[in-house]
Protein backbone atom coordinates (compact mmCIF):
# COMPACT_ATOMS: atom_id res chain seq x y z
CA UNK A 1 0.00 0.00 0.00
CA UNK A 2 1.15 3.52 -0.78
CA UNK A 3 -0.30 6.60 0.83
CA UNK A 4 -1.17 9.45 -1.53
CA UNK A 5 -2.87 12.81 -1.05
CA UNK A 6 -6.21 11.24 -2.00
CA UNK A 7 -5.72 8.29 0.38
CA UNK A 8 -4.17 4.82 0.14
CA UNK A 9 -3.33 3.15 -3.17
CA UNK A 10 -3.21 -0.65 -3.31
CA UNK A 11 -0.92 -2.15 -5.94
CA UNK A 12 0.23 -5.60 -7.03
CA UNK A 13 3.80 -6.85 -6.67
CA UNK A 14 5.67 -10.00 -7.57
CA UNK A 15 7.96 -12.19 -5.48
CA UNK A 16 9.91 -15.35 -6.32
CA UNK A 17 9.91 -18.01 -3.60
CA UNK A 18 12.12 -21.08 -3.23
CA UNK A 19 10.22 -24.13 -4.49
CA UNK A 20 11.56 -26.38 -1.70
CA UNK A 21 11.21 -23.78 1.07
CA UNK A 22 8.56 -21.13 0.26
CA UNK A 23 9.55 -19.20 3.40
CA UNK A 24 12.81 -18.32 1.58
CA UNK A 25 12.44 -15.31 -0.71
CA UNK A 26 14.72 -15.55 -3.75
CA UNK A 27 13.78 -12.19 -5.21
CA UNK A 28 11.18 -9.45 -5.04
CA UNK A 29 10.31 -6.70 -7.50
CA UNK A 30 11.36 -3.27 -6.28
CA UNK A 31 8.36 -1.62 -7.92
CA UNK A 32 4.75 -2.80 -8.35
CA UNK A 33 3.84 -4.71 -11.51
CA UNK A 34 0.30 -3.34 -11.51
CA UNK A 35 -1.13 -0.11 -10.12
CA UNK A 36 -4.59 1.44 -10.46
CA UNK A 37 -4.56 3.64 -13.56
CA UNK A 38 -7.75 2.99 -15.46
CA UNK A 39 -11.02 4.62 -14.40
CA UNK A 40 -12.53 1.27 -13.31
CA UNK A 41 -9.47 0.66 -11.07
CA UNK A 42 -9.54 4.13 -9.51
CA UNK A 43 -13.28 4.75 -9.02
CA UNK A 44 -15.67 2.29 -7.39
CA UNK A 45 -16.75 0.93 -4.03
CA UNK A 46 -13.13 1.17 -2.81
CA UNK A 47 -11.11 3.44 -5.08
CA UNK A 48 -7.44 3.18 -6.09
CA UNK A 49 -7.32 -0.56 -5.45
CA UNK A 50 -6.07 -3.54 -7.45
CA UNK A 51 -5.79 -6.87 -5.65
CA UNK A 52 -4.82 -10.35 -6.84
CA UNK A 53 -7.48 -13.01 -7.28
CA UNK A 54 -5.39 -15.71 -8.97
CA UNK A 55 -3.01 -16.48 -11.78
CA UNK A 56 -2.65 -19.10 -14.50
CA UNK A 57 0.58 -19.93 -16.32
CA UNK A 58 0.08 -20.78 -19.98
CA UNK A 59 3.07 -23.14 -20.27
CA UNK A 60 3.08 -23.26 -24.07
CA UNK A 61 3.44 -19.49 -24.44
CA UNK A 62 5.13 -18.61 -21.11
CA UNK A 63 2.37 -16.09 -20.46
CA UNK A 64 0.90 -15.54 -17.00
CA UNK A 65 -2.73 -14.48 -16.82
CA UNK A 66 -3.21 -12.51 -13.60
CA UNK A 67 -6.78 -12.05 -12.47
CA UNK A 68 -7.34 -9.08 -10.20
CA UNK A 69 -10.08 -7.09 -8.59
CA UNK A 70 -10.41 -3.41 -9.42
CA UNK A 71 -11.94 -0.85 -7.02
CA UNK A 72 -14.12 -3.64 -5.57
CA UNK A 73 -16.42 -3.39 -8.59
CA UNK A 74 -15.05 -5.78 -11.22
CA UNK A 75 -12.64 -8.61 -11.96
CA UNK A 76 -9.98 -7.99 -14.61
CA UNK A 77 -7.16 -9.91 -16.25
CA UNK A 78 -3.67 -8.72 -17.09
CA UNK A 79 -0.94 -10.66 -18.85
CA UNK A 80 2.85 -10.78 -18.68
CA UNK A 81 5.58 -13.15 -19.78
CA UNK A 82 6.86 -15.31 -16.91
CA UNK A 83 10.48 -14.50 -17.87
CA UNK A 84 9.80 -10.78 -17.46
CA UNK A 85 8.20 -11.28 -14.03
CA UNK A 86 11.18 -13.34 -12.84
CA UNK A 87 13.56 -10.71 -14.23
CA UNK A 88 11.71 -7.99 -12.29
CA UNK A 89 12.33 -9.92 -9.06
CA UNK A 90 16.07 -9.38 -9.42
CA UNK A 91 16.19 -5.78 -10.68
CA UNK A 92 17.33 -3.09 -8.31
CA UNK A 93 15.23 0.04 -7.88
CA UNK A 94 16.85 3.04 -9.50
CA UNK A 95 17.94 5.72 -7.06
CA UNK A 96 17.07 9.31 -7.82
Amino acid sequence: MKEAAAGPIYRLGVVLLDLENPAHVLGRAAIPILAPREYYERVGDIGNVVFSCGAILEEQTGEVKMYYGAADTCICVGTAKIDLLVERCFEQEETK
